[in-house]
């Protein structure tokens, strides 16, 4: 093998860890408030109560009352204060 001129070589890492997005890059808008996170924990419950009352498996009622928790908390817009 033939020793590689300095020219060839690549840079070493200095140790910095960059992403590949600089936080100027953000969004200078927030985006929407919604009640997704509540809407998820509600459609838990429900659905955690209601697969146990109606299919006997809770692992149906967990995945539709998420589902559903999830659709209708984030169609549902907060209020700017």
């Amino acid at each position: 093998m033939e020793p590689q001129d300095k020219d060839e070589q690549q840079p070493q890492d200095q140790g910095e860890n960059k992403p590949d997005f600089a936080p100027d890059d953000a969004p200078s808008q927030p985006e929407e408030e919604n009640y997704q996170s509540l809407g998820i924990a509600l459609g838990l419950c429900f659905g955690v109560s209601l697969g146990q009352l109606l299919f006997k498996n809770m692992a149906i009622g967990i995945s539709l009352g998420l589902c559903i928790g999830l659709a209708v908390g984030t169609s549902i817009k907060k209020k700017k204060s």
